[in-house]
């Protein structure tokens, strides 16, 4: 028994207590969160079933401020705004008509100047073509010598042919009594052999003169087409001397100048390139629809005015303008035609360029019974709302034409009906609005 005690004391029961710490350690473990668990469910049921009764707020329709436009149909004439460039209606290369060194150049002679009609600007040495003219004039001048001698030996043979016809006569005449005379027996045969020796021989001495007379005739229209070969020459050495004085074919502006004195040129060298001031034309183009619309019904383009607007600063400068002519296809690229207008009371002191890109209005077709509204106003590409007793309902539209920022419409919209022009984020069949 105190063996076994001992036995018991000493192992059992350590063995024992240590098991029973163990189990008490694992039951701790499993049993506290599951009690926590319990109670924290029966407070929330407890707290639900305790929870006061709370009535729920009432929720107040949104009414929307907006803004509205009354619906009128009508006639409408939009405005189409284009976009164009400005380009030079007449301009001419300034070239070198003669070859040789560059004497003088005028002070109008610069690189953006506005020059007249007719200016001086550059001079060509002329000192070559001053002696081809005096050398030209002093050939002429020796053929009409020429010419005026031919015709004076031809008054001559002319004076020399009449005498010898009245010689002719008279011997012609001696020959009729000479043979009437024979005949009669008074003179002998000798004596009219004689008469008609002198006949004959006045009768080659006419058609001598006569035929020397035929012979200053061609020679004088030789002398003639001679003398006109060389008056060309002259006149064609003026010509030469003339255009070595480079002068300005029309008023305009000077740009792109190669021409400096002392420089050699040689015959075609382009010195300068001259822009007509008084003629500047505007290119834009026209959609296929927009000429289509325009030229509708035998309608032209052609002579129709155009507003050109070039906003080279803060201030806007308007011009008029005339449409001139239509190109002649359409571009298969961009599918547009291209339209040129000209500028109306151009001067050289007006301060557009060529290659100033410009607005142009040119005023689009007619459109009968439509309703013109801000863009603003269209939904979902077809539908715009009427507010009526202060809800809004749609309209379906059809969209007629575009002027700027309106839009031309046609459909359900009734006359003097109220339409929304405020773009809401959420809209629909019965909102309630409020117009301001």
């Amino acid at each position: 028994i105190t063996v076994m005690k001992r036995w018991y004391l000493r192992i059992v029961l350590p063995r024992v207590t240590e098991i029973i710490t163990v189990m008490k350690q694992r039951y701790l473990k499993i049993v506290v969160p599951l009690v926590i668990g319990v109670i924290t469910v029966g407070i929330v049921s407890l707290l639900g079933v305790t929870r006061p009764d709370v009535a729920s707020p009432t929720v107040l329709e949104q009414v929307k401020n907006v803004r509205a436009i009354t619906a009128r149909y009508g006639s409408a004439t939009p405005t189409l705004v284009l976009y164009g460039k400005v380009f030079a209606g007449q301009q001419a290369e300034m070239r070198a008509h003669v070859s040789g060194e560059i004497v003088k150049a005028w002070p109008a002679f610069q690189e953006g100047a506005i020059i007249s009609k007719g200016e001086p600007l550059l001079r060509i040495d002329p000192f070559v073509y001053e002696s081809a003219l005096s050398e030209a004039k002093a050939n002429f001048a020796e053929m009409q010598a020429k010419v005026s001698e031919v015709h004076h030996r031809r008054e001559q043979e002319g004076n020399a042919l009449t005498q010898v016809e009245e010689q002719l006569e008279i011997a012609k005449r001696d020959l009729a009594r000479a043979v009437e005379l024979s005949q009669r027996g008074t003179v002998s045969e000798k004596l009219v052999d004689e008469r008609r020796l002198r006949v004959s021989q006045q009768q080659q001495a006419s058609d001598r003169h006569r035929h020397n007379l035929d012979i200053e005739d061609a020679r004088i229209e030789q002398q003639k087409a001679i003398a006109e070969r060389l008056a060309v020459r002259v006149r064609r050495a003026e010509r030469v001397l003339e255009n070595t004085l480079l002068v300005a074919p029309f008023s305009g502006f000077l740009q792109d100048l190669r021409g400096a004195v002392g420089q050699l040129v040689s015959i075609n060298d382009r010195l300068a390139i001259i822009t007509d001031a008084d003629r500047l034309e505007v290119r834009f183009s026209l959609s296929d629809a927009q000429y289509g619309r325009l030229i509708a019904e035998g309608n032209t383009l052609v002579g129709e005015k155009a507003e050109v607007v070039w906003r080279a600063s803060s201030q806007p400068l308007p011009y008029e303008a005339i449409i001139d002519r239509v190109a002649a296809s359409i571009t298969a690229s961009t599918g547009s035609v291209d339209v040129f207008a000209t500028l109306q009371q151009m001067s050289a002191q007006t301060p557009l360029r060529p290659g100033a890109f410009v607005e142009v209005y040119i005023k689009d077709k007619i459109y009968e019974d439509v309703v013109r509204l801000p863009e603003s106003a269209l939904y979902e590409g077809n539908v715009v709302y009427a507010i009526v007793n202060g809800r809004l309902e749609p309209r379906q539209i059809e969209i007629a034409g575009y002027d700027n920022d309106s839009i031309l419409v046609r459909g359900t919209v009734k006359e003097g009906e109220r339409i929304l022009t405020t773009h809401l984020t959420q809209v629909g069949a019965g909102v309630k609005v409020k117009i301001l």
